[in-house]
C-alpha cells in the first residue's frame, strides 16, 4: 500500500513521505485498513522492527488533527519515553505539541493540558489517573506500547488497570510482540486483531554446535569451534553483533575476552576514537573493565551500568564505532530455599562449591558453581501436601507426575481403587499453576517427586575403641591406658542399639567430659528399663544413673567419652543441629532403620489413638530441619509416607523462637508402621489411604496450590555436576536489557538462573532477542544464532526456532499491586461499595481469563479488611466505603499500603529518636524499596553494626533463626550505603565496599528519595512536631544531594550539587552571604564553577552581575589551561 493511498490528513502523508517512506509494510497496511482510523480498538501483534510505531503515529496524529483532544502513549521504561519523545517531536511542525512525563508520582501535572501527545510510563499515567488530572477527560486515544508486558509480574497489573479504566473512555491501540494468545487479549479489549510474522529484513535463524552452524532450512556452515568466531566473522564482514549471555559477570568477562580478538580488526582511526570514548568514562571498578573492553571495540550492557553509560554505549553501537555488545536478559532465584545435602538441609544461599546435594537420580552430587544475582518480580509459592512451601520463579521447571484415580466394580459387589501414573515430566511452575487451577476433575492430581536414596551402607558396627597410651614425665609410653578396657571395641548396629540412638537423637545430650544424658518423663518406666538394660548390655563397665527431677522429669545417664565424642561428631549435640548420620539413614539393614524410627518416636513423638473419630496419626516435632527431612527419607526408605510442616512460634516464656518442623504419618502408613514396630495398633478408621504415596522409589506429594508473591533481593542457583536437578523437598530443575538492532544476534545461553536452578528462557523472550537481528535500510538479511553448548541442537531448533511463544496471563493476582489498586479504586476513583468494586474488577483481563468472581472477591475482601483495620478506609452503616485521609494520601503518593503502614507504625518511635540510620533502615524495610542482600561473609559484620546502632532502630533485631533475619541484614546493608552517601563517602569507594555497580546505587538513591518524600508527606497527617518535620526535610535534602549537614545551605542554591557545594565550602564560601559578597573571579577559581553557574546564582539572589565579570571568566579559563587539572580532564 502506497503512503499516498492512506485515507488520512494530507499533512500526515506529506511528513511520512519526507522521511523517505513511500510504501507501507504489509502488516502496517493491514493494521490501517482494520478500522483503527475510524475509531475501532486494535491489537497489533507483529515482530520487532516491523513498523508498529509508525502505525501508532499515523493513528495518533490523524485523530488529533481531525477530532482534537489528546493522545497518551504508554511505555514501560523511562529510556523508551525519552526515545519516543525525540521521534514524535517531528510532528510539532503540524502544530501539535509533544511532552514526556516519567517522574514525580505526587502531581496532577496540569501543565500537560497544554500538550497534544503525551508520552508516559504506565506507573506515571496511573498516578495521574489517581490524582484526577483535569486534562485526562480530553484523552481520545491510548497507545499501549509493548502490551505483552501485561504478563510482567512487576508492571503487568498497573498496565492492566489503566486499560480497564480507559476501555470505555478512549480508543485503545495495543502494540505487542507475537504472543500465544493475542486473540484473547483482543477479545478483552473489544478490538480488531492484526497478527503477522512479516519482517522488513529477512531473518535467518540457526543453531551453532561445536563449529557447525545449522540453519533452519537445513544448510550448514563451518566455523572455528568456539562461538566467539561468530562475532569475529560478523565484524570482519563489516557488520556488528549482539551477544546475549545469562549473568552480568559473564557479559563483562566475554566482552573483555572478545575485545582482544576484535581489536586486531579495527582501523587506526577507530582505535583512536574508542580510546577517547573509554577515557571519558568515570573511575569505578565496573568501568575499569568496561574501558578495557571498549578500547577493543566491544562493550557490555547490563542494569549495573548507569543510564549515561548505557546511552553512550548504545549511541556508539548505532554509530558503528562499537562492533559487539554482550548483554544480559533478566534472571532470578529465592535465597531461603532449603536444599537437601549430604550434611543436612541448608539454604541455597549458604551452599558453596563442593557441597553435595540430592539429585533426581537419588544420588548426591557436588555443586560445581553457586550463582547469584539481583531480582525484582514475581515468585510462585508451591504448596504441596507433605512438604513445606517453596518459592520459585514462574519459568522454573519442576518434575511432575500426573496421577489419575480409577475405580473398578466387580460382580460380587467389591470395589477396587487403583492409580494410573503418567510421567514424570519437566514443566514450568507457571504451567503447573495453570494445570492445578484449571483442574476440575477430582480424580486427577499433580504430584511432585522426592527421591528416596537406596539404602546401600553395609555397616553393622560403630568402632569406638581408640588406642590411648599412658604418658609420664618422659613423654608418651607404649603402654595402653587402663581405661581402654572399659570402652567396648565397637557398638554393633541392630534394632536395640538403633533404638537407643533414636532415643538419644530425640532426647539426648552430651558433655565434653563424656557424660551421655537421656531426658525423659518420670512416668516412662518402660523406656527407662530399656535404656538401663541396653546400656549395661553394650557398655558393661558403665555406671548407669537414673535420677528423677521436679516437673515429672527423669534423666538417665552414663559416661563413655569415646561414644559421647562419636555422638557429637556424627549427630550433633544442639537440638537445631541434630541430624541422622548416613551410617543409620542409609543403612542396608531394615532392622537398624526400624529401630531408629522407634527410638525417635518414643523420644519426641506422639501417637494419637482415637477409637471414636479414628483420625489417627504419629507426629514427630523438632527444631532441626535436617532431622525432619532425614526422618522423612528414612520413613520413605521403609515404604512409609509422611508429611513435613513448618510453623513459627512467637517468642515468649517456654516457647522456641526457632521454626518447628513436624513430621506426621497417617492413613495406611500409620497402621502398618505401628504393626511393624510392635506397638499397639488401634482399630482401623474409614480413612486408611494416603493422599501422598510412594512410586518407583519416589515420594509423591500432591500439589495443593501455586500462589503468587512479590520478591526483591538477590536470587541464587546451583550448577551441579553430571546432573540437572536437585531436591528442595521435591525435585527442581537446574536452572533483556539492550534494545538495539544488529546484523547478527548470538544467543549464547538459553537457560537462566531462576528459582532452583537453570531453567529454559521462555520462547517469547528468545524470539524477541532473535528479532533484534537485521537493521532496516542497512541489512538485506539478519542472522539470529542460538549456541548449543551442552544442549541437543535439534531440541533447541524445535523449541525456539520452530516453536510458538507462551500465552500471556494477568498479573493482577500480584498481592502488592492488587493491594495498591484496590485502595486507589476506593480513595481516588470513587468506588462506593464492595459490589461496585467487583463490578469494576469484572472489566479486567484477570476476570476475562478466569470468568470466576469467587477468587477475585476473596482476594479483594482480604485487602479491604486490611485497609479498614489499618485506617486507610472505613465503612458506614450502609456498607459504603469512606476514603480516609491516610488512604487517599497513600494512594496519591503511589506507594504500597504496607509501606504506609510501616511508616505510620514507626512515627511514635521516630519522634522520640529521629536519626538517619533508623530512618534509612525503616525505608529499606518497605516492600517498595530495592534492598540489597547481605552476603554470607558479611552477615556477622552487619549484625554487629545492627547491635551497635540498636538504640537508633525503630524495630527489634530478629533472632537469627527468624525467617526475617537475612532480609533484615540486607536492610542494614542498604541503610549503611545511604548513611555513607549522606556522609559524602566517594562513589567509587561505595561501589568497591559494597560490591555494587553505579546503576545499582542510582536505583537505590532514586527509590530512597521518593520514599523519604512519602514518609514526610504521611507524617504531616498525624499532628507532626515541627522540629521533627524540619529534621526530616533536611535529611531528605541531604539524601537527594549526598551531603553532610554543613552543606545544606549551599545545595539549596540552583545548580549546586554534591561536588560543587563541597568545593565552595572548602574554598571558604560557606553561606549565601559569602557567595553574594564574593568577587566573580574568586568564584570562578573554585573547581566546577563556571560562568553559567555564577550567572544562575546571581539571578537567584536577584543581584546584577558586576561589569567586567565575563572578562574575569575568560581569564580564569586561560589560567586553568596548562595546569594538571586541565590535563587530567
Amino acid at each position: 500500500m502506497k503512503v499516498e493511498e492512506l485515507p488520512v490528513d494530507e499533512r500526515v502523508k506529506r511528513l511520512i513521505i519526507e522521511r523517505g517512506i513511500e510504501e507501507l509494510y504489509p502488516p502496517q497496511a493491514e493494521a490501517l485498513k482494520s478500522g483503527v482510523l475510524d475509531g475501532k480498538n486494535l491489537v497489533l501483534a507483529i515482530p520487532t522492527a516491523s513498523g508498529k510505531t509508525l502505525v501508532s503515529e499515523v493513528v495518533m496524529v490523524n485523530k488529533l488533527l481531525q477530532e482534537g483532544g489528546k493522545a497518551v502513549y504508554l511505555v514501560p521504561l523511562k529510556a523508551l519515553a525519552e526515545e519516543k519523545y525525540r521521534e514524535f517531536k517531528d510532528w510539532e511542525v503540524l502544530g501539535l505539541r509533544v511532552a514526556a512525563t516519567t517522574g514525580d508520582y505526587d502531581s496532577t501535572d496540569d501543565w500537560l493540558g497544554r500538550y497534544d501527545i503525551i508520552i508516559a510510563t504506565s506507573e506515571k499515567f496511573d498516578s495521574l489517573l489517581r490524582h484526577g488530572s483535569n486534562w485526562i477527560k480530553d484523552v481520545k486515544l491510548v497507545v499501549a506500547d509493548e502490551v505483552h508486558l501485561i504478563g510482567s509480574y512487576d508492571r503487568g497489573a498497573t498496565l492492566e488497570m489503566i486499560l480497564s479504566h480507559m476501555l470505555d473512555r478512549a480508543q485503545i491501540l495495543a502494540l505487542s510482540a507475537t504472543v500465544g494468545n493475542a486473540e484473547e487479549l483482543a477479545e478483552w479489549l473489544n478490538a480488531e486483531l492484526v497478527v503477522s510474522d512479516w519482517r522488513p529484513v529477512e531473518l535467518r535463524k540457526g543453531v551453532f554446535h561445536l563449529g557447525e552452524l545449522i540453519w533452519e532450512d537445513g544448510k550448514r556452515e563451518r566455523y572455528p569451534e568456539n562461538w566467539e568466531s561468530l562475532a569475529v566473522d560478523a565484524v570482519k564482514r563489516g557488520k556488528q553483533a549482539l551477544v546475549f549471555v545469562n549473568t552480568r559477570r559473564s557479559a563483562e568477562k566475554e566482552a573483555v575476552s572478545l575485545s582482544t580478538k576484535i581489536a586486531r580488526i579495527l582501523t587506526k582511526p577507530e582505535t583512536r576514537q574508542l580510546k577517547e570514548l573509554a577515557d571519558s568514562l568515570e573511575e569505578n571498578p565496573t568501568n575499569e573493565k568496561l574501558k578495557k573492553a571498549i578500547r577493543g571495540g566491544v562493550a557490555f550492557h547490563h542494569a549495573g551500568l548507569s543510564r549515561a553509560e548505557r546511552t553512550m554505549i548504545e549511541d556508539a553501537f548505532r554509530g558503528g564505532l562499537i562492533k559487539v555488545i554482550t548483554a544480559t536478559p533478566t534472571l532470578c532465584m529465592h535465597p531461603e530455599t532449603p536444599v537437601i545435602t549430604k550434611n543436612g538441609v541448608k539454604k541455597v544461599s549458604e551452599l558453596g562449591e563442593g557441597d553435595e546435594v540430592l539429585t533426581h537420580s537419588g544420588h548426591f552430587k557436588k555443586v560445581i558453581t553457586p550463582l547469584k544475582r539481583p531480582h525484582r518480580g514475581k515468585m510462585l509459592v508451591i504448596k504441596a501436601r507433605g512438604t513445606v512451601p517453596v518459592r520459585v520463579t514462574p519459568e522454573h521447571m519442576v518434575w511432575v507426575v500426573k496421577r489419575i484415580r480409577h475405580k473398578s466394580h466387580y460382580s460380587d459387589g467389591r470395589q477396587v481403587i487403583w492409580w494410573e501414573f503418567k510421567g514424570p515430566e519437566w514443566i514450568t511452575v507457571q504451567e503447573l499453576k495453570e494445570l492445578v487451577e484449571n483442574n476440575k476433575d477430582k480424580k486427577v492430581s499433580y504430584m511432585l517427586l522426592q527421591p528416596v536414596p537406596e539404602p546401600k551402607v553395609a555397616v553393622d558396627r560403630i568402632p569406638l575403641r581408640e588406642p590411648i597410651y599412658v604418658s609420664n614425665q618422659f613423654g608418651k609410653t607404649d603402654k595402653l591406658h587402663p581405661s581402654i578396657g572399659r570402652t567396648p571395641e565397637f557398638l554393633p548396629l541392630n534394632f536395640e542399639t538403633a533404638r537407643l540412638l533414636g532415643l538419644w537423637i530425640a532426647e539426648g545430650s552430651t558433655s565434653k567430659t563424656g557424660v551421655i544424658n537421656f531426658a525423659i518423663g518420670s512416668h516412662e518406666n518402660q523406656i527407662t528399663e530399656f535404656l538401663v538394660q541396653t546400656i549395661k548390655k553394650y557398655f558393661p563397665h558403665a555406671n548407669v544413673v537414673v535420677k528423677d527431677h521436679e516437673r515429672n522429669r527423669r534423666v538417665v545417664r552414663f559416661c563413655n567419652k569415646r561414644f559421647a565424642e562419636w555422638l557429637r561428631e556424627n549427630i550433633g549435640h544442639r537440638a537445631y543441629e541434630k541430624r541422622i548420620p548416613a551410617v543409620l539413614l542409609f543403612n542396608r539393614s531394615r532392622e537398624v532403620r526400624l529401630g531408629l524410627v522407634r527410638g525417635l518416636i518414643e523420644g519426641d513423638g506422639y501417637i494419637r489413638r482415637d477409637g471414636e473419630n479414628r483420625a489417627n496419626y504419629i507426629s514427630y516435632t523438632t527444631v532441626s530441619p535436617t532431622l525432619a527431612y532425614g526422618l522423612q527419607l528414612l520413613l520413605g526408605s521403609l515404604g512409609y509416607v509422611s508429611s513435613i510442616s513448618r510453623s513459627v512460634r512467637k517468642p515468649g516464656i517456654g516457647k522456641s523462637r526457632k521454626p518447628i518442623y513436624e513430621v506426621k504419618i497417617s492413613g495406611r502408613s500409620y497402621y502398618e508402621l505401628l504393626k511393624e514396630l510392635d506397638l499397639e495398633v488401634p482399630p482401623k478408621g474409614n480413612r486408611t489411604y494416603n493422599v501422598n504415596t510412594i512410586w518407583n522409589g519416589y515420594l509423591l506429594f500432591k500439589v495443593r496450590s501455586v500462589e503468587e508473591e512479590f520478591y526483591e533481593g538477590d536470587v541464587y542457583n546451583l550448577e551441579v555436576e553430571d546432573d540437572e536437578s536437585y531436591s528442595v523437598g521435591f525435585i527442581v530443575h537446574n536452572s533483556a536489557g539492550v534494545n538495539l538492532p544488529s546484523f547478527r544476534v548470538i544467543i549464547r545461553d538459553t537457560k537462566r538462573y531462576a528459582g532452583f536452578g537453570w531453567t529454559d528462557i521462555p520462547v517469547l523472550e528468545i524470539q524477541q532477542m532473535m528479532g533484534r537481528a537485521g537493521r532496516p535500510k542497512y541489512d538485506r538479511v539478519g542472522e539470529a544464532i542460538i549456541v548449543a553448548r551442552t544442549e541437543d541442537p535439534r531440541k533447541l531448533m524445535e523449541k525456539y526456532i520452530h516453536g510458538k511463544p507462551e500465552k500471556l496471563f494477568s498479573m493482577l493476582a500480584n498481592e502488592q499491586a492488587f493491594r495498591s489498586q484496590v485502595l486507589a479504586l476506593i480513595t481516588n476513583f470513587g468506588v462506593s461499595n464492595f459490589r461496585e468494586m467487583i463490578g469494576f474488577l469484572e472489566k479486567t483481563f484477570y476476570f476475562h481469563q478466569r470468568k470466576d468472581t469467587s477468587s477475585i472477591e476473596y482476594k479483594a475482601k482480604d485487602i479491604v479488611y486490611f485497609l479498614i483495620e489499618n485506617e486507610f478506609v472505613d465503612m458506614d452503616m450502609n456498607d459504603r466505603f469512606i476514603a480516609l485521609p491516610f488512604g487517599r494520601r497513600t494512594s496519591q503518593l503511589y506507594i504500597d499500603p504496607l509501606t504506609a503502614k510501616k511508616f505510620k507504625d514507626a512515627f511514635p518511635r521516630l519522634e522520640n529518636n529521629p536519626n538517619p540510620f533508623g530512618i534509612f533502615q525503616l525505608i529499606a524495610s518497605t516492600p517498595d524499596m530495592a534492598t540489597l542482600n547481605a552476603r554470607r561473609r558479611e552477615m556477622e559484620d552487619y549484625l554487629d553494626l545492627a547491635y551497635e546502632f540498636e538504640d537508633r532502630l525503630y524495630t527489634n533485631i530478629p533472632y537469627y533463626e527468624d525467617y526475617r533475619f537475612q532480609t533484615f541484614l540486607g536492610e542494614i546493608k542498604t541503610a549503611k550505603i545511604l548513611l555513607d552517601w549522606i556522609n559524602e563517602v566517594p562513589e567509587a569507594r561505595i561501589y568497591e565496599t559494597y560490591s555494587i555497580d553505579p546503576g545499582d546505587l542510582y536505583r537505590i538513591l532514586e527509590l530512597a528519595d521518593w520514599l523519604m518524600y512519602s514518609l514526610i508527606e504521611l507524617y504531616k497527617l498525624f499532628e507532626p512536631e515541627k522540629d521533627v518535620l524540619d529534621y526530616l526535610r533536611d535529611l531528605h535534602l541531604r539524601l537527594r544531594h549526598g551531603v553532610r549537614e554543613e552543606l545544606l545551605e549551599l545545595v539549596r542554591l540552583p545548580n549546586i550539587g554534591r561536588k560543587r557545594a563541597r568545593a565552595l565550602y572548602n574554598a571558604g564560601f560557606r553561606t549565601r552571604e559569602d557567595i553574594m559578597r564574593a568577587k566573580v573571579k574568586d568564584l570562578l577559581e573554585v573547581e566546577g564553577i563556571g560562568m553559567k553557574v555564577v550567572e544562575g546564582l546571581f539571578r537567584h539572589f536577584g543581584v546584577e552581575l558586576p561589569k567586567g565579570a565575563k572578562k574575569d571568566s575568560k581569564k580564569a579559563e586561560k589560567a586553568r589551561k596548562g595546569t594538571l587539572d586541565d590535563f587530567l580532564k
